[in-house]
């Protein structure tokens, strides 16, 4: 699955529960709610679906979860093919792009 920016700009994709940047590197994990975990387990955001696209976006109103015990950094996977950009989403004030 390939995750955007709201501006509709591709920064990175899924393998399994782990997510990767455009160019490999290991940023993270999804739960099982769709929050997204930094490679250090801090809390980023959530994987939220809008157009048929993935986003990771963050409201910053909301009070974050407590930080998990980091995971062991996955193998870098095999690079797919760069998305083109996806047309832009307007977001609700206090949301933001999570990377």
């Amino acid at each position: 699955m390939n995750i955007y920016k709201s501006s509709g700009q591709f920064i990175g994709f899924t393998v399994q529960d782990n997510i990767f940047s455009w160019d490999g590197k290991y940023l993270g994990w999804i739960d099982n709610q769709n929050f997204i975990w930094d490679k250090d387990g801090n809390f980023k955001g959530q994987l939220v679906q809008q157009n048929e696209n993935s986003y990771a976006l963050r409201n910053s109103f909301r009070i974050p979860p407590i930080s998990k015990s980091p995971r062991a950094t996955p193998a870098t996977p095999v690079l797919p093919i760069p998305s083109a950009p996806v047309a832009p989403i307007t977001l609700p004030m206090g949301v933001e792009d999570a990377f």
